[in-house]
Parts: C-alpha cells; structure tokens; sequence
C-alpha cells in the first residue's frame, strides 16, 4: 500500500469494487469519494478565481436550494442500493453524483470558514445565483467524469487530485478550528503550516487506526 492510499483509507472503505482502476491499479479513493473530493477541489479553485474564498455571505434561499439537492440525490442514490440492492449506474453515476456533493459541500461551507479566518469583513455571498451554484456543480461534474472515467495517467492524476482536495479540505478544516479556539486575530506566519501539519497527522492516524487498530 503506498502513502496516498494510506493518507485516504481513514477517510474511505476503499472497496475493490467500488473503486476506479489505472494501469491495473486501484485509485487512493473509491469512486464517490474521489469525485467528492475533486468537488471540493474544483469549487475551491472557482472560488479563487473569482476572488471569493473570503466571501462571508450566505447563499440566498434559490441558491441554497440548489446547492442541497446533491445531499438529497446522493442519500437517495443510496437508499435505492440498499432497499433494493439494484446497482444501475455503477461507479460512473458514483463518481459525478459525488462530484456534486463535493462540490455543494464546499460551496456552504467555505463562507464559515472564510468568517473565521478573514482579517476584514466580506459579507459578499461566494455564490451570486442559482446559475453560478449548477455552473460550478455542473463543471465539477464535468471535470471529474473526464478525469476519473479517462483511465490510464488521467485517471491516476485525478487520483492524486482527490487526495490533495480531501488534505485541504481537512488543512481549511483545521485553519477554522485554530483560528477559534486559540483567538487568534489577524496573519500569522505559523498557522497555515501548522494546519497542515495537522491535516498529515490526522489522515496517518485515521489510516492507522484503520488498518492497525480496527483491521478492516
């Protein structure tokens, strides 16, 4: 087992079946998570380029609607599997259903946490509309189909792209909790390093309490 898949096993069942293959080899993450996590990636970066990763506001009633559907889809998607034990769309309908969870998920989430961390108040909304919430979902979509279902160096990048999206997810995660529980006001040097850090310590723990510890 290599690092990547010892990073994400903490975090995923990482079912055979379930998962995506490159070259003949397994990818860090199975198929939803790995599309979860190149969401949040993808939102990430369309929030950086626009400029709004430190936008405070909340999503208006229209957008929050849109950005709740994956939830729903994604819970529907596995109560179906489970009630009646019919698998239609396999790991493709997987991979882009959690795509837009992902991406949703970073969408709500990130003005909490641009709250705690901004030096200065931006109540701007980090989606203006309904539209921009299904273009970014829609991209993220796209972007992981293309990437996860390729095969060959594409999937396996896409594979290492999910496990830096769940690290930074889990480093904004931790940036958020410093920032609050410690008080801390203004730029600090040391606190995106040593969120980081973090981020590393808690995926090995995670990994080995899985695989040393609950061996599963």
């Amino acid at each position: 087992m290599d690092i990547l898949h010892f990073a994400a096993s903490g975090v995923c069942h990482q079912a055979p079946e379930r998962t995506l293959t490159a070259a003949g080899h397994l990818s860090p993450l199975c198929a939803r998570c790995m599309g979860m996590y190149l969401g949040v990636l993808c939102s990430l970066v369309c929030l950086a380029a626009t400029r709004r990763l430190r936008a405070e506001g909340f999503p208006h009633r229209s957008v929050l609607i849109v950005l709740l559907a994956p939830i729903a889809l994604n819970f529907a998607d596995v109560a179906f599997y489970i009630i009646r034990g019919v698998d239609a769309g396999g790991n493709a309908q997987r991979l882009v259903f959690g795509s837009l969870l992902g991406a949703a998920a970073a969408l709500l989430v990130n003005p909490a946490c641009a709250r705690l961390l901004s030096v200065k108040t931006n109540m701007e909304a980090p989606v203006r509309s309904m539209w921009e919430a299904v273009g970014a979902m829609g991209l993220s979509a796209i972007v992981s189909a293309a990437a996860g279902l390729q095969g060959g160096t594409v999937t396996s990048a896409a594979g290492v792209a999910s496990v830096v999206g769940f690290l930074l997810a889990l480093t904004i995660a931790n940036l958020a909790a410093l920032t609050a529980l410690l008080k801390i006001s203004g730029r600090n040097w040391w606190l995106t390093p040593s969120a980081i850090l973090l981020a590393m310590i808690q995926a090995g723990c995670a990994g080995a309490v899985r695989h040393w510890v609950l061996v599963v």
